[in-house]
């Protein structure tokens, strides 16, 4: 009977026998592939005694769901026990990867992808030897696993573009075997094959589709964070020695392409109807269209959305800060390569001649400056998170923008880096996305001290929408294009991210002190090569008075979740900063009205600058080291609100029917500079240089992992061959990944294992 033999069979067979023949009540014959591995599962060798029988084998169409239910259903015991079988499975698709066959090899490959992907998900109790013990055995096992990587290393070098999707697929279900790449001991093997080469070779492939690109860059980004602190790392090695501009402009085009595509998704899930924006936009005429996607980012809509949904947005931004920060000459080669200067660049010594521009290179040399303001336009959107509580659980908001923070440090401690990113030639439109209008830290428009104002689009009910980064014309720009050097849209970013956080549960202090210090090293910057950045500077200094006073009140607060030993090095970082313009700001601010109005808002702010000299009075002699150069930087300050507020009151005793003015204020103050008499502070420029290991290793090391956690829930098998006529599947465009939630930048910014901060 039908209901006896379904029930006598194993169970990884019961769901995939063909439907019962209703004229003979029999079950129908199973297809050759299952009855092939049916055999293999249950202990026996079906190829013994037939000589073409991998020949055969690697010719039929692979049934994934059945091979792959072979694994899940069997146990670790059983299938320890089936290694003999597996090691004949595993020995002969390594050799068939190897073929000449097209054939041969995509079913190869397909099989392997499927049983390694579901090997690693069982629960061995270790790891690396249970596992090379059930695919190769331990005597054999640097022959079989190397042999592998030579023949993987051979499809990416020559294969088509679905081989070597396909392939990197692969690569990636290896790395991906442990949470922790670290104890994935499988990865020994890639540090002896060497796939650098081969990598490179998809990269500089101009056919390679941008999915086939991204999945390669970020095979080599996980790669290279493979014990890249306890020895030496191949392919860590490789990117610091990388000094070729071509190679590193298609690596920064493959990163561009990847941010251009996760900024296009984010403005589809944030954008206001189109009926407000209508309205929005014909009231405020000037205001930009949204980022468009790049018309070079992907073919097809399916490719672009392959990526958004296979990868969360810190794979590449990984890629991105392991490139800036291990290599010494991708920031500048991306940020000037191609573009030839009309005037010469910012020079750091005024002795030196600026180095003569690159050449223009290939198709991506030109177009890949764009890679910065696509960088800071995802800052935008992640930031962005930190102001909704409901977005995400703190430590997972807290993720991406650390990651941001510390690529934007590493990029201002760059110095040919910098001069670009300040030089009037590369000015640029950046969009970033906004604090809401409803916050109490923000204005609806940025005033220039000109009197110019850079038009926002604004949506309502609180919910940020994108904003126009353009501002007053840097360099001789025209203002009526919106471009500005980009050194003014980093520095925005960095204040909405001072707004942002400040709206988060519980703002996390140490994100603060980097984007100070990254704010910091750019003012230090700008006094050192002596540029004059037309920039709203009185935004700047109202939103570190704003952090000031958050950090002043959690200082004295007895339910604040923070120490004063956290609190006390952020106020000592943001007095500095003021400092700086007080000591050197004539030296790089645009104008004098532009220290008539640093010197304004100081008076305007004395009451917070007085709560700060109080609370430091009272914990400083519990705190000595900590309080005493607060104490210190407080000095010029207090001394300037001094000297100029006693000078306010002699005016008013004198005109006592008349009302001061900020007008009235600001002449009182340029006439009585004379009479100021500040102390000289040493070392306001200085900052320790920004060094990964060891105080970022635990971050980086729990950023991997959430990466491979992530990804382990979205791989799968990547089809090897052409699809058929009228399938319409680009490469990168199969399904099964997880899809972003509508409405919910979450979806995209949450990693699955919260990082710790």
């Amino acid at each position: 009977h039908p209901s006896i033999a379904m029930a006598s069979l194993p169970r990884h067979t019961e769901i995939l026998l063909r439907k019962e023949d209703n004229s003979s009540q029999r079950m129908a014959l199973k297809e050759k592939f299952v009855m092939i591995y049916e055999a293999f599962f249950k202990g026996d060798d079906p190829s013994h005694g037939n000589p073409n029988f991998w020949n055969e084998l690697f010719l039929l169409k692979v049934n994934a769901n059945f091979l792959e239910r072979c694994i899940i259903l069997t146990s670790e015991e059983q299938l320890l026990s089936l290694q003999h079988n597996m090691h004949i499975i595993f020995n002969k698709a390594t050799q068939a990867l190897a073929s000449t066959n097209t054939v041969k090899q995509a079913r190869a490959l397909e099989t392997l992808t499927i049983i390694l992907k579901n090997a690693f998900r069982k629960k061995f109790t270790n790891f690396g030897v249970d596992v090379v013990t059930l695919m190769s055995g331990m005597d054999a096992a640097d022959a079989e696993w190397s042999d592998l990587l030579r023949a993987i290393k051979g499809i990416l070098m020559t294969g088509s573009a679905e081989m070597r999707y396909a392939t990197v697929g692969l690569v990636e279900v290896i790395i991906s075997g442990t949470e922790n790449i670290n104890q994935n001991t499988l990865l020994e093997y890639f540090m002896l094959v060497d796939l650098f080469d081969a990598i490179l070779t998809i990269l500089m492939d101009p056919s390679t589709p941008t999915p086939v690109a991204a999945s390669t860059l970020y095979t080599l980004t996980m790669l290279a964070n493979y014990h890249k602190y306890e020895s030496v790392n191949t392919y860590l090695k490789h990117i610091r020695e990388l000094d070729d501009p071509s190679l590193l402009m298609v690596v920064a085009k493959v990163i561009r392409e990847t941010f251009e595509q996760f900024n296009s998704q984010y403005f589809q899930m944030t954008a206001p109807p189109p009926g407000l924006l209508a309205k929005l936009s014909g009231y405020i005429w000037s205001a930009p269209p949204p980022p468009p996607p790049s018309s070079s980012s992907s073919s097809s809509s399916s490719s672009s959305s392959s990526i958004v949904q296979h990868y969360s947005p810190s794979a590449f931004l990984l890629s991105f800060y392991e490139f800036v920060y291990t290599n010494p000459h991708f920031a500048h080669t991306f940020l000037t390569s191609g573009l030839v200067p009309a005037a010469p660049a910012l020079s750091l010594d005024a002795s030196t001649a600026p180095p003569a521009p690159v050449s223009p290179r290939a198709a991506v040399a030109a177009s890949e400056f764009r890679l910065m303001p696509a960088f800071l336009t995802l800052c935008s959107y992640i930031f962005s998170e930190l102001k909704d509580p409901h977005a995400s659980p703190i430590p997972y908001a807290q993720t991406y923008p650390r990651l941001c923070l510390l690529t934007l440090t590493t990029l201002t401690e760059n110095d040919r880096a910098m001069a670009a990113l300040h030089d009037p030639v590369f000015a640029c439109k950046v969009y970033l996305f906004n604090i809401a209008p409803n916050s109490t830290t923000s204005a609806s428009t940025t005033t220039t001290p000109t009197g110019d104002s850079s038009p926002s689009l604004k949506s309502s009910g609180g919910v940020a929408s994108i904003t126009n980064a353009s501002g007053p014309a840097a360099g001789g720009a025209k203002a009526d294009t919106g471009d500005r050097v980009v050194a003014c849209a980093m520095l925005d970013l960095i204040l909405n991210y001072i707004k942002f956080q400040l709206k988060a549960p519980k703002p996390a202090l140490e994100q603060y002190m980097k984007a100070i210090g990254i704010i910091h090293r750019m003012v230090c910057f700008q006094k050192k090569v002596g540029t004059r950045l037309s920039y709203n500077w009185k935004e700047l200094w109202h939103s570190l008075f704003i952090l000031l006073k958050f950090t002043t009140t959690q200082a004295t607060s007895s339910t604040s979740p923070y120490t004063l030993a956290d609190l006390l090095p952020l106020i000592n970082s943001i007095i500095t900063v003021f400092n700086l313009f007080i000591t050197y700001g004539d030296t790089f601010l645009p104008s004098p009205s532009d220290y008539d109005e640093l010197y304004y808002d100081l008076m305007r702010q004395s009451r917070i600058i007085e709560s700060v000299s109080t609370m430091l009075d009272k914990i400083g002699p519990g705190y000595p080291t900590m309080t005493t150069p607060i104490q210190q930087g407080l000095g010029n300050i207090k001394t300037i609100i001094s000297h100029f507020g006693s000078k306010l009151d002699v005016w008013s005793v004198a005109n006592p029917e008349v009302s001061l003015t900020p007008d009235q204020v600001l002449k009182v103050i340029k006439n009585n500079y004379d009479s100021l008499k500040l102390k000289l502070q040493e070392n306001l420029d200085y900052f320790d240089t920004y060094i990964e290991n060891p105080r970022e290793v635990p971050f980086f090391r729990q950023l991997t992992r959430s990466l491979i956690v992530d990804q382990r829930a979205c791989l799968q098998v990547r089809p090897a061959l052409v699809a058929g006529p009228g399938s319409g599947a680009p490469v990168g465009a199969s399904g099964g990944a997880k899809v972003a939630r509508s409405g919910s930048l979450s979806s995209l910014v949450t990693p699955t294992t919260p990082p710790n901060n």
